[in-house]
């Protein structure tokens, strides 16, 4: 579908509002440009219900009331009668707003749904409602001119390239008819499958570390072969990037089973562990209050942590390699590597 003029629509059966931020002085602008076109849409359709969208989260409100709630006073504000406004969805995000739309279009038994929202947030948008509401008649209506708000449009082109790298399918509440009961088969595999990676992951984590380890725990005074230490060395580099690489994997594999059971707790709107952990506070403030997510940095330190003893032991292995087999150094920094290690493991 195309975004339409408000004298092309026909008249939709629910009018979706998504809305935008607010804090403890009401709605920002942005959300009430949105409310101001829903509300042009709801007198142009007396017939149509607008449901507002939006409850808490960090990005858009951390007031102690609900911003669906506040929509809806905006709405009336500008003249739409109470009846004709639905229940908020206590969603949190853009995907979360879909897929409690879908429930609720479900339920009412609607064939044609219009969007609200600004034209920067219409492509995501877009791409969400095409894979939520495929069967329903839907149209798109812009509050705002495509050259509005140029500040957000550079956030947005990030969020809609992670929403893509990201996307996971579901079993869509109501689809085709079938029943509308939770599917708890697929629940309770993706629960299995991010249980059974999360654990591999850190398994290879340990696996980096004793990676790292090993050629100093090993006494090469035992070992009748000329550059063991060199190859040691080498060897450990090798093991160190391996279990990185295959611990990248494993959260990846977690992390999109992680995905499936939120998004189906979300959607059927029975929360649990997995949407509540998604919907708090993400990550550590740095760098003037930039804010990575738990997993994106952890990576990063992991990261940061494996290079360097990738260096190390690179190091190590060029000195073993370089030097005359007598040049006791390095031998020396093993042997108290060595005994430290001997002295952790005895406490």
């Amino acid at each position: 579908m195309t975004d339409t003029q408000d004298s092309d629509l026909l008249a939709p059966d629910l009018i979706v509002l998504f809305g935008n931020e607010n804090d403890e002085n009401g709605l920002k602008p942005i959300a009430k440009e949105r409310c101001t076109k829903a509300a042009a849409l709801a007198k142009l359709f007396p017939a149509s219900l607008v449901l507002p969208t939006g409850g808490f989260g960090a990005h858009f409100n951390t007031t102690n009331r609900p911003h669906g709630e506040l929509l809806r006073e905006q709405l009336e504000r500008l003249g739409v009668p109470a009846k004709q406004i639905l229940p908020y969805t206590n969603s949190c995000g853009t995907l979360e707003d879909v897929l409690f739309a879908r429930k609720v279009a479900v339920d009412r038994r609607v064939k044609y749904v219009a969007f609200v929202t600004s034209s920067f947030h219409m492509q995501r948008v877009r791409y969400l409602c095409d894979r939520v509401f495929s069967e329903f008649t839907r149209d798109f209506a812009a509050c705002d001119a495509d050259d509005a708000h140029p500040e957000e449009k550079a956030s947005e082109k990030r969020k809609l390239h992670d929403l893509k790298r990201r996307w996971v399918d579901i079993p869509l509440y109501g689809t085709l008819g079938k029943s509308s009961h939770f599917p708890t088969p697929v629940y309770q595999n993706a629960s299995r499958e991010h249980k059974h990676y999360d654990f591999i992951s850190y398994l290879f984590i340990s696996g980096m570390l004793l990676s790292f380890a090993f050629p100093y725990t090993l006494d090469a005074s035992k070992f009748d072969l000329e550059g063991f230490g060199f190859l040691a060395f080498v060897l450990s580099a090798a093991f160190i990037l391996f279990f990185y690489l295959m611990y990248l994997r494993a959260a990846r594999f977690a992390g999109q089973a992680r995905r499936v059971v939120s998004l189906l707790e979300a959607h059927y709107q029975l929360p649990g562990f997995s949407l509540n952990y998604e919907r708090s506070p993400s990550g550590w403030r740095f760098l003037g209050g930039f804010r990575p997510s738990r997993l994106w940095g952890f990576r990063v330190l992991l990261a940061i942590l494996a290079l360097l003893m990738c260096l190390l032991q690179a190091g190590m292995a060029w000195w073993f390699y370089t030097q005359p087999p007598d040049a006791a150094a390095p031998e020396d920094f093993a042997r108290v590597i060595h005994h430290a290690l001997r002295g952790f493991r005895a406490l």
